[in-house]
């Protein structure tokens, strides 16, 4: 990524969050924040632990071109999930970890490409069922609107799935996705089981949203959440700003307001959020750490 993509994502992710906290009582979240409801900050933390738990799994899916993860061998997977969350906080995507990850893996299978492949597919399928769900939050809430929506973001997706060799050529971003997808045409059941656990990866992933609501009072129902939460992160996960901050901020503002959520609250429970998804990664800090000494005490 150029210098100039990455601080035009830093700007955009500052001047949102400045607008925002600007429109707001800055004294009126601190308090909201030292009043928060800590065992629902500890449930939104173990569910984001168990978001990487099953990525895991659903890695270890997408991995048939290799033994060396079977049984307890998931549990190396499950650890570079937590690094790669580590080293998220330092890029300006989600996606920064998975070349981490990607390396990693190839070099335990010394098979680059395919390692590269299972690792692109695994946040393939993951946004799939995030799109999926997304769109389906819009039908809902959107009505007609919703609809158009729902259909025109699926016929713009099969005509780029359908088009992705020629993109690809022009676009080299684009190859991983397509050497992923390229990959898996033989293995169709990898694919449905990869599908599967990215859906409670997305079920666990939307608990961690409603209980960081729950933890200041935010009173919305798990149908709510189930159907706002989607929409927030797949427009998270755009390449619009650093890793998603600012542009959650603001559309948890927006999106919670259809219940009369104030934007203070809506302000404080992304807050919270954001700390308790840094704090699990964290762990993979610790577990990058802890690697890195045996590494040297072996060489």
């Amino acid at each position: 990524m150029s210098n100039k993509s990455l601080i035009l994502r830093l700007v955009i992710s500052l001047l949102v969050l400045s607008i925002l906290y600007q429109k707001l009582d800055f004294n009126s979240v601190l308090a909201t924040i030292r009043t928060a409801n800590l065992w629902y900050l500890l449930l939104s933390f173990l569910m984001i632990c168990l978001n990487y738990i099953i990525s895991g799994f659903r890695w270890r899916s997408l991995i048939f071109f290799s033994s060396s993860f079977n049984g307890r061998g998931v549990f190396k997977l499950i650890k570079l999930y937590f690094i790669g969350a580590f080293f998220n906080n330092f890029m300006p995507t989600s996606i920064g970890g998975d070349v981490y990850k990607a390396y990693v893996l190839g070099k335990n299978t010394n098979d680059m490409p395919k390692a590269t492949g299972a690792t692109f597919a695994n946040r393939l399928s993951g946004l799939v069922i995030l799109a999926l769900l997304s769109t389906i939050s819009l039908v809902v809430l959107l009505g007609f609107w919703g609809i158009l929506i729902f259909i025109a973001f699926w016929i713009l997706c099969i005509l780029g799935f359908v088009s992705l060799d020629l993109f690809s050529r022009l676009i080299p971003k684009l190859k991983p996705f397509n050497d992923a997808i390229h990959l898996y045409r033989f293995h169709k059941d990898s694919i449905v089981k990869s599908l599967f656990f990215s859906l409670l990866v997305q079920i666990v992933a939307n608990l961690a949203h409603f209980f960081a609501t729950r933890s200041v009072g935010i009173s919305i129902t798990l149908p709510q959440a189930f159907f706002v939460f989607p929409i927030i992160g797949f427009l998270s996960f755009l390449p619009l700003s650093f890793n998603g901050i600012g542009i959650q901020d603001f559309f948890y503002g927006k999106f919670l307001l259809f219940w009369g959520i104030s934007p203070v609250l809506s302000a404080t429970s992304s807050l919270l959020y954001h700390a308790t998804r840094v704090s699990v990664s964290l762990i993979g800090g610790f577990l990058l750490l802890v690697s890195n000494d045996k590494s040297k005490e072996t060489s």
